[in-house]
């Protein structure tokens, strides 16, 4: 038998606004405070079958499809919310009041209450969002699990960064740090859930990513523990542009903690425009309609760069080729496998800021050694990096911790990202 604070968890997992007594409708046959009817006792499954409708009619009027903050819980000093209005109740709360409204649980039960119950309390890290959400087709490649808006006005946005990954955590040296392009992903699908969930911006908007920082801090966690690691994103939103009542340019600062320790700062800029409208500007720059990744050769052309050279030990990671040493830095062009699985996991029509920080990365660890430590990029990109035309990339140490990257398509830069990567405590 569980006490009585807890016997209606099971219900009451999801932390609702209460509903006044009296909005509860007569249950015939039902006992207790506020109940209507013969005192005749009710099965317990009956009376929590009851309370869920009761109360998913009442989430549903205070939180309707298309309300201010649809699918974002709220945070408050108790918990997490469904909707926005203060002074929230669980259920099991609103259910307590009914003192003669007890069951009796099996192990079974008991354990999914209290699973339930955390669930409730600590929603943060337990299950990803919508892939649709943060623009993927794989569940495996979706980091995100969860996003809550603050009193403030401000959102906290929770990741789970995996201990095993086919990509992000293929490197040749072990890292006392999470992986800098791994961090960068998880807050690119925290600004974009955002983005959809709470700026309303359409899921078929085009984003274009202008500005994107990192900068990581410290030595947030021992290498090779084995266990997911948590990331906690306290997310400040400023919209930039707003037409006609839609948000079409927004700026993400995001401030990141790693297992609740801080671990640095990211600052993203991006613009939304409609799928139409996006469609057009693209083929008047092209004067053709940029081909999908889906329709043309998976294999990269050129001589792929060696893996161990830019830290990777699996060559499928590897996004350069055609590799040419120069007396300060390298040149080399991004070519990377057009059916990589975390790069393509859906059909792109360009190279997106993504890759292009990929190929920074390998460039500024070409530049230095294998072993760099890189923990953090500055990047402005100005065009789209076509995918039926050459990218050439071209890195140089600007000193003792970054290494200048620029990407050039027809002579024309395309983008610029400064990666700070310093050479290994010797």
């Amino acid at each position: 038998m569980l006490p009585k604070s807890a016997r209606f968890h099971l219900v009451g997992a999801i932390p609702l606004r209460s509903t006044p007594r009296s909005r509860f409708p007569a249950v015939p046959g039902a006992t207790g405070a506020g109940c209507r009817g013969p005192a005749r006792r009710i099965p317990a499954r009956r009376d929590m079958a009851h309370a869920t409708r009761t109360t998913a009619k009442a989430a549903k009027s205070r939180n309707p499809p298309g309300g201010p903050f649809p699918g974002i819980a709220h945070a408050s000093g108790k918990g997490l919310w469904l909707t926005p209005r203060s002074a929230p109740k669980t259920v099991g709360q609103e259910l307590s009041r009914h003192p003669r409204s007890s069951t009796r649980m099996s192990v079974t039960q008991q354990v999914l209450a209290e699973e339930l119950a955390e669930s409730a309390e600590a929603p943060s890290f337990l299950r990803t969002v919508d892939r649709r959400d943060v623009h993927r087709w794989a569940v495996s490649e979706v980091f995100l699990t969860g996003v809550a808006r603050t009193p403030e006005g401000g959102y906290t946005a929770f990741a789970q960064l995996p201990p095993v990954h086919h990509y992000f955590t293929d490197q040749v040296l072990p890292q006392d740090t999470p992986d800098s392009i791994l961090i960068m992903e998880c807050c690119r699908q925290a600004a974009t859930f955002i983005a959809h969930r709470g700026l309303s911006v359409p899921r078929d908007s085009a984003f274009h990513v202008t500005d994107w920082s990192l900068e990581l801090t410290g030595r947030s966690r021992p290498a090779g523990t084995g266990r997911p690691g948590e990331l906690t994103m306290l997310v400040t939103v400023v919209p930039s542009q707003v037409r006609g009542g839609v948000v079409r340019a927004a700026r993400f600062v995001l401030e990141l903690l790693v297992d609740g320790r801080p671990a640095g700062r990211c600052d993203v800029s991006a613009r939304y425009s409609p799928a139409a409208e996006a469609e057009i500007v693209r083929r008047y720059h092209r004067r053709t309609a940029p081909p999908w990744s889906s329709a043309l050769p998976p294999a990269p052309a050129g001589v792929p760069v060696p893996a161990g050279d830019v830290g990777r030990r699996d060559r499928a990671n590897v996004v350069l080729a055609d590799v040419r040493r120069l007396f300060r830095g390298v040149a080399a062009r991004i070519a990377p496998p057009l059916d990589h699985g975390t790069h393509f996991d859906h059909p792109q029509d360009h190279y997106p800021a993504m890759i292009l920080l990929e190929a920074a990365r390998q460039a500024a660890v070409l530049a230095r050694s294998p072993g760099a430590r890189v923990t953090g990029y500055r990047s402005r990109f100005l065009r789209f990096a076509e995918l039926d035309a050459p990218v050439r990339v071209a890195a140089a140490p600007r000193d003792d911790r970054e290494v200048a990257v620029r990407f050039r398509q027809g002579g024309t830069l395309v983008s610029e990202i400064v990666v700070a990567a310093e050479e290994p405590a010797r």
